[in-house]
């Protein structure tokens, strides 16, 4: 019983959720910290956590065969037929009726914004992800939904250069995903678009996505909070250590996982959060 239990909590992918803390984007850049403000941004990272939960298992679905020839995925829940897939497209579509009925009440365009990424993402799912570049542009639009919708459930502003940052680290961590899947995964195992790619490429598009994140950045510091100059330090190192991750340790394929396991990259996120917070109250005095 308690593994059954924990197969359909893997099915939501639960590691996956610390993506959808780009929600508090707009909450943490436009410094609106007031109890309603907090409240909204808490039910847009539930929401989109629901929502990107229910994407995640008609993925699995779809997958589930091709998913069988891969080294770690044919040990998930519905690759290995422990649980059916039937019942687990009940489960997708039982979270996503309701998720999507309660995000009207958030907000028209917050509720488009969830719409959208979860009709891109079903696009992505069944034919996108096997489309060069596009495929890797779709996670990256994602991320900037996810960002959008934080703005738009409390209402705030964000700078353009700051959406353009957060679509290039996308893209960047996009591209080492690829990079790791194409050297060290297995050719049966590997997705029909790595077809298209070779290494020489990904490399030259990682270099490029990379630059551009924080060139970006520091341009949306510079232009719209130059009070936060030196969070650039954070972000240039953040960067530098997961290349050092993707080409000394060959790793890459799972973003989310070295934001939780590697201790420099964590340490670096949750020191550049409080640098944000720790100078805006500190010019409140």
């Amino acid at each position: 019983m308690l593994s059954r239990i924990k197969d359909y909590i893997r099915i939501l992918r639960p590691k996956h959720w610390t993506k959808n803390f780009l929600i508090f984007a707009g909450l943490l850049f436009s410094f609106s910290f007031d109890k309603k403000s907090i409240i909204l941004s808490f039910l847009g990272f539930v929401i989109f956590t629901l929502i990107s939960s229910s994407v995640y298992i008609i993925n699995d679905i779809i997958d589930a065969e091709k998913d069988k020839l891969h080294p770690k995925k044919r040990y998930r829940p519905i690759p290995s037929g422990r649980i059916k897939k039937k019942t687990a497209g009940f489960l997708s579509f039982i979270i996503f009726l309701p998720t999507i009925f309660f995000s009207s009440f958030l907000g028209m365009k917050f509720f488009l914004t969830v719409s959208l990424y979860f009709i891109l993402n079903i696009l992505y799912s069944l034919f996108l992800k096997n489309v060069v570049l596009m495929d890797i542009f779709i996670i990256a639009i994602g991320f900037i939904l996810r960002a959008l919708a934080g703005v738009f459930i409390i209402d705030v502003y964000l700078s353009n250069w700051f959406i353009l940052a957060t679509l290039f680290i996308s893209l960047f961590l996009a591209g080492c995903k690829r990079r790791h899947e194409l050297l060290f995964i297995d050719d049966k195992a590997k997705r029909e678009v790595l077809k298209h790619y070779n290494a020489e490429l990904i490399d030259i598009l990682i270099s490029i996505f990379s630059t551009s994140t924080i060139i970006t950045y520091s341009i949306y510091v510079i232009m719209e909070h130059p009070e936060f100059i030196f969070s650039i330090v954070f972000v240039i190192y953040g960067i530098g250590r997961y290349l050092y991750i993707v080409y000394k340790k060959e790793e890459g394929g799972e973003p989310e996982k070295h934001l939780l396991n590697d201790i420099h990259i964590l340490l670096t996120v949750l020191l550049y959060v409080f640098f944000i917070i720790l100078v805006h109250f500190w010019r409140g005095y």
